[in-house]
Parts: C-alpha cells; sequence; structure tokens
C-alpha cells in the first residue's frame, strides 16, 4: 500500500513539475521570439494623395511615438508623395509599395465592398502576411488623417506593448484595439507655413460620440487571419485587448482643416451635418508633444 502512495505521489509531482517546466519553456521560447524581430513597433497605412500632410505625420509617429518602420501602400497618387518620402526611404525607415486600384489581385474581396475598402484589406493583409510578419513585433494600421496619442507619454505606450507581448502563451494578445476621438476644424481654414496640424486643431467630439465608438488596431502580424480597415479577424488563440480610450487613443482628423473638408471630403462648416459637434470640446492632449515636434520639423530633415 505505502508502495503505490509513493509511486502516486512520484507521478503528480512528476506531473507538477512538467507543467511548470512546459510554462517556462514556453516562456522562454516567446522571449527569444520578441528578441529576435527587427522591430519592435511599425505603422502600415495606405494613401492617396497625401503628400501635403505626410511630413508631419511620419515625424510624429517616428520622432514622437518611436514607431521604426513604416509600411506605406500608395494607391495612385498623383502628387509629389516620393518627395517627402524620399529622406526616410533612403535610411531605411520607410518602405513604399504601389498598391493601384486598377489591379484586381490588390482586392481583397468577400469581406466589404465599399468603394476603395477591398483595396485596403488587400493591403494590409499583404503587410500582416508577408511584409512585417516576422519582422516587426507590433503594426498599427492607421490612416494618415489618424496620430496615435498616449496621453500618459511615450514611455508609458511602449510599456503597454512590452506587457502585451508577454501575455499568456495559451491566450495571447494579438490587437490591441484604440478608439476614434474625432477633431473637426477648430474654425481653422487653413494653415500657415510653418503651423501645425495637430498644435491648431484643438476641438473634438465628445467622446461619447457615435463615431468615437469605432476603433483602429495595433496587431501581432502572426495573429492576423485578414487584417481589416477597424477590427480584424484573428488566429485561433490570439485575442483582442481594448485599451483605455482615456490612455490611449487615435486622434482622427476626419475634417483636417476647412479647406481640406470642402476640398477632400465635399463639405463646409454649413452642410456637414456634425461639424458644431466635431468642435464642441477643447481637447489639449497632444499639445505635450508638439514643441519637440516642432524643433525636429524646424530643421532639415536628417534621420
Amino acid at each position: 500500500m505505502r508502495y503505490f502512495i509513493y509511486l502516486f505521489l512520484f507521478l503528480c509531482s512528476s506531473k507538477g513539475f512538467s507543467l511548470v517546466d512546459r510554462a517556462e519553456r514556453s516562456r522562454s521560447r516567446q522571449s527569444k521570439e520578441m528578441a529576435a524581430y527587427e522591430y519592435k513597433f511599425a505603422i502600415c497605412t495606405m494613401f492617396k494623395n497625401e503628400a501635403e500632410w505626410l511630413r508631419e505625420w511620419l515625424a510624429y509617429h517616428y520622432h514622437i511615438l518611436k514607431a521604426e518602420h513604416f509600411y506605406l501602400y500608395n494607391n495612385d497618387s498623383t502628387d509629389n508623395f516620393m518627395e517627402v518620402l524620399e529622406p526616410y526611404i533612403q535610411a531605411g525607415i520607410v518602405e513604399v509599395f504601389d498598391w493601384t486600384s486598377s489591379k484586381e489581385e490588390h482586392a481583397l474581396r468577400g469581406y466589404d465592398e465599399s468603394v476603395f475598402v477591398p483595396y485596403q484589406y488587400g493591403a494590409f493583409t499583404d503587410c500582416m502576411r508577408k511584409q512585417a510578419l516576422h519582422k516587426a513585433k507590433w503594426v498599427a494600421v492607421i490612416d494618415v488623417d489618424e496620430f496615435i496619442v498616449p496621453v500618459k507619454g511615450v514611455p508609458a505606450f511602449h510599456a503597454r506593448l512590452e506587457e502585451a507581448a508577454q501575455s499568456d502563451p495559451d491566450k495571447k494578445i494579438g490587437a490591441l484595439v484604440l478608439n476614434w476621438v474625432i477633431f473637426g476644424t477648430s474654425e481653422v481654414w487653413n494653415l500657415l507655413p510653418g503651423e501645425l496640424l495637430i498644435e491648431k486643431l484643438l476641438s473634438r467630439a465628445p467622446l461619447d460620440f457615435e463615431w468615437n465608438k469605432l476603433t483602429k488596431t495595433i496587431y501581432r502580424p502572426e495573429a492576423v487571419s485578414v487584417c481589416a480597415v477597424h477590427n480584424s479577424k484573428l488566429n485561433y488563440g490570439f485575442f483582442h485587448k481594448y485599451l483605455d480610450p482615456g490612455e490611449y487613443r487615435i486622434q482622427h482628423y476626419w475634417t483636417r482643416t476647412g479647406k481640406n473638408l470642402f476640398q477632400k471630403r465635399g463639405h463646409t462648416r454649413d452642410t456637414l451635418p456634425y461639424y458644431k459637434i466635431f468642435n464642441s470640446k477643447k481637447d489639449e492632449s497632444i499639445l505635450q508633444f508638439v514643441h519637440i515636434l516642432q524643433n525636429i520639423l524646424g530643421k532639415q530633415y536628417s534621420p
């Protein structure tokens, strides 16, 4: 009888050590995988004729938010975007992919057939499956009129990314979800030379406004099955983690200036139904980064 008791205790003990060892090995393997990434944080977008706005957007996310790499998909632009991007391309910070809507193979259909959305699905999924896979630990999928704002500072943002990357190996965080915060024109018709979009446009919609329920996402590329514009289907074993909008947000300058609202959106302050709502609250959260960005953009760019 005593023999069977000892045998039972030995087996339980062995099984226990096996489970602990397996968990430790999994964490160790995960840490090695994390260290192997070329970029800790990257950004992916598709753009068309955004040369006027690319410089501020890139400088903010590279110099302020510390994104290390950008995967930019050009959708039939006819402006001088390459003049803006060339220094970043030469420095190895930006990769540009021509993603024309004239090629059906650039579209990923069967999900959302709205205008150019299938081409966005195609570009973003290409980024996750091919370009960023095993190279970037985290990739944010945002537009050029969207700025990731860590309200409590950039170090806290990167600490949050690292914490999420070290999540339970059996239930990994594959996507960090950030809410939109819609900003209006702030009654600014056009920016003067040297003025920044994020410096002058400080009026937004209330946080409970319906558009602010929409989100953008920062992904682990290996977690993504199909990459959508707002939220994506993840592979088995990965899940979405929603971040507190009071700490992390996507400031979406949907109108930009009054001039851009008219030229790009076809609206004026009198024809846009939500104009007053978009400009109803003052928000200076992003101003903590403006002085640094002004100094950077005031100098000739050198990576």
